[in-house]
């Protein structure tokens, strides 16, 4: 079994404050559908079975926890994907995603920031801006994290290309922003390209750079 191919990892609002993410892999064929769940077996080892339940003719399985307070992880093979989470509940609502044309691709203005993404690259991030404030807050302190859940009118989508080059870590990509709504981004509609030339006479100490680019 080979990992030689794209991987797709998720995260998703779930409750009022907790983040779950969901794995997709594409599988080639039935032998490698095996493959995996003898890997897992043989993972988990002779004390604890893997679990099998059927749920909208698909099989779930689930991967016991060794102890009680531990999670179990949960994972299924639909159209030619493994998916897997550590929420039952995700990889059902994931289950039933496959069998209706209700995707994100529905989304507005993911569509148009998809076809940007750059092919010959590490990873692709697409972050909606509706919802990823809200995640990130949960990492911050109170003084930060009630402002920065409700920072959602900064745009639609972001899409970055993510590049790893001799110790240098490379982010570029596009914003979308849906111009009947009240997004900051929207701003910026009407502004023409600007040359940059600050690099020239900034220090060769300098940190963080931040530029807008306005044209009137």
């Amino acid at each position: 079994f080979s990992l030689d191919r794209s991987f797709t990892m998720a995260s998703h609002l779930q409750g009022k404050n907790d983040i779950e993410y969901l794995y997709i892999l594409p599988i080639n064929d039935y032998l490698e559908e095996k493959k995996i769940q003898s890997s897992v077996s043989n993972w988990i080892g002779p004390d604890l079975q893997l679990r099998e339940r059927h749920y909208q003719n698909t099989t779930l399985y689930t991967i016991p926890s060794s102890s009680k307070k531990g999670e179990e992880l949960h994972f299924s093979f639909s159209n030619g994907l493994f998916i897997g989470s550590r929420s039952i509940l995700l990889l059902e609502n994931s289950i039933r995603q496959l069998s209706t044309e209700n995707s994100i691709s529905k989304s507005k203005g993911f569509e148009q920031i998809r076809r940007t993404i750059g092919k010959n690259v590490d990873a692709n991030i697409f972050l909606n801006l509706k919802t990823f404030p809200k995640q990130i807050s949960f990492s911050l302190d109170k003084s930060h994290s009630k402002f920065i859940r409700n920072y959602t009118n900064l745009a639609n989508w972001t899409e970055l290309d993510l590049s790893f080059r001799n110790r240098i870590i490379l982010l570029n990509g596009f914003t979308y922003s849906d111009p009947q709504q009240g997004n900051l981004m929207n701003l910026f509609l009407q502004q023409e390209p600007v040359k940059m030339e600050m690099e020239s006479i900034l220090p060769s100490e300098t940190g963080i750079l931040a530029v807008l680019g306005i044209a009137d």
